[in-house]
């Protein structure tokens, strides 16, 4: 397992707060002068929204005549009244049937993620991720104690001819290891050999949706050789216009077939969550899967002791629903990622400048839904000496002690630098990468900051990038 990169969690602040002072993860940011595009969470006007609506219904859950049960253990599978409308605005949402049989309660993707390995692998099973992939869910798999191998992905993004020749590959492995490897345990627990962790619509970091054909490959494949696909569609419900509506999630395909096999549950999870549409701190997600997962899940040993969890949170999300209040705050949400997505395009119109145009510098896709950017450029290019270069620049050249406008000293007239520009950051590529071979990559978030800070930012990173090149003699 890949060690995460400080620049992953390291975020530069004037005063280094003690954990007693800190109110939230990205408290190191608020008042910085970097502009971070590393900040993969919504920004604080996003959250703002919605925080009277958040506020009033918890007012009315806790005064409603079942204001008493919301501070009960809940059911297995979550309160019903919330999977009842859970399941409606879903089967809204997608155009098709969610059935509330195919959902339970989960304290969003992150912990939908950690139940699904807690239920459904063993000691043996080898967790294949998309390469680039979300880096926090290698940490996921270090918990659990699971190998990680990563599938290639191209311009279109997932390379089934890749993981098909790894997973015969694996599949040779493990049977070479003879009786006592793999899953032996009875059908009803049954635990998979392989499992595939994607990001499949406007993923994070790349960006990328897959399209219907891919998907349906991918799900025919995955049964093929009994891999359960763990797919993550936090960002199903966040395109940022209507004609940019993604394809039908994996799981569709999946429940479109006959069972795969006659002892296994099914072959895709669907993780989603309100974290992006409501607010991360809910902590207030759903798993979609086949009655037969849902079931299991419902029935797991923390759900038996404690009820499903977030019952409280539950209360207050139903009377979103009930009330018709999330619908409108969603379109102004998706609205405001479109203007920010704009913004920060409009920064980073160097792209089509013909120094990058000739370097290869682009981005993988523009992106129509979701959080994040892929910025690509050529083999030369390295992001991480880069983030490190701009890391020991702010020490040397600080706001305070540089009167603006003052330009750092080297560079060509084609390049000029000014103090300003070197308060800039983004995410190495090799953050996300298993394989350690996304260095010439960076990943750029556009949900945190407002408009004219994302144009800046993008600009700023334009002349960071020039100067570096030619630093660099790419």
């Amino acid at each position: 397992m890949p060690e995460t990169p400080a620049s992953t969690v390291e975020f530069e602040t004037a005063v280094s707060p003690r954990a007693s002072e800190l109110r939230t993860l990205f408290d190191h940011v608020i008042g910085s002068t970097v502009i971070d595009f590393r900040v993969g969470g919504p920004g604080a006007d996003l959250l703002d929204r919605g925080r009277e609506a958040i506020a009033d219904a918890a007012g009315a859950a806790m005064r409603g005549p079942d204001g008493v049960g919301a501070l009960q253990y809940g059911p297995l599978q979550g309160d019903g009244v919330f999977l009842t409308h859970l399941s409606q605005w879903l089967t809204k949402e997608y155009a098709e049937e969610v059935p509330v049989e195919h959902l339970v309660v989960s304290t969003g993707c992150t912990g939908g993620l950690t139940e699904a390995l807690t239920l459904f692998t063993h000691r043996d099973t080898i967790v294949f991720a998309e390469d680039p992939t979300y880096f926090l869910a290698l940490l996921v798999f270090a918990d659990h104690a699971l190998r990680t191998e990563s599938v290639a992905t191209d311009d279109a993004g997932f390379v089934l001819a890749d993981f098909e020749h790894k997973l015969e590959k694996a599949r040779k492995e493990l049977d070479a290891r003879g009786p006592g490897s793999g899953w032996n345990g009875p059908e009803k627990e049954y635990r998979y050999d392989f499992v595939l962790y994607l990001c499949p619509t406007y993923s994070n970091p790349s960006g990328i949706t897959l399209t219907p054909t891919q998907r349906e490959n991918l799900v025919k494949l995955a049964r093929k050789y009994d891999v359960l696909i763990i797919s993550d569609d936090v960002y199903q419900t966040l395109p940022h216009t209507p004609t940019s509506r993604p394809p039908p999630r994996l799981l569709s395909y999946d429940l479109s077939l006959p069972n795969p096999s006659p002892h296994t549950p099914g072959t895709v999870i669907s993780l989603q969550s309100f974290s992006k549409i409501l607010g991360p701190g809910l902590r207030m997600g759903w798993i979609e899967s086949s009655k037969e997962i849902v079931d299991r899940i419902a029935a797991s040993g923390i759900n038996e002791s404690g009820g499903a969890p977030q019952h409280f949170t539950a209360h207050i999300v139903t009377h979103l629903l009930r009330t018709g209040q999330l619908e409108p705050h969603l379109l102004w949400t998706r609205e405001k990622l479109r203007s920010r997505t704009q913004a920060m395009l409009e920064g980073l119109a160097w792209l089509s400048e013909p120094w990058a145009v000739e370097r290869g510098f682009r981005l993988l896709t523009n992106p129509t839904g979701g959080y994040f950017a892929w910025l690509v450029g050529p083999p030369t290019f390295s992001a991480s000496k880069l983030w490190t270069w701009l890391k020991s620049m702010r020490k040397q050249y600080t706001l305070a002690s540089s009167p603006s406008p003052s330009a750092v000293p080297g560079g060509s007239t084609a390049s000029p630098l000014d103090v300003t520009d070197l308060y800039v950051s983004f995410a190495p590529g090799n953050t996300f990468s298993v394989s350690k071979t996304k260095d010439n990559c960076a990943r750029l978030c556009f949900a945190y900051y407002e408009e004219d800070k994302l144009k800046e930012g993008g600009e700023r990173l334009g002349r960071v990038v020039r100067r570096w090149c030619e630093m660099e003699g790419i």
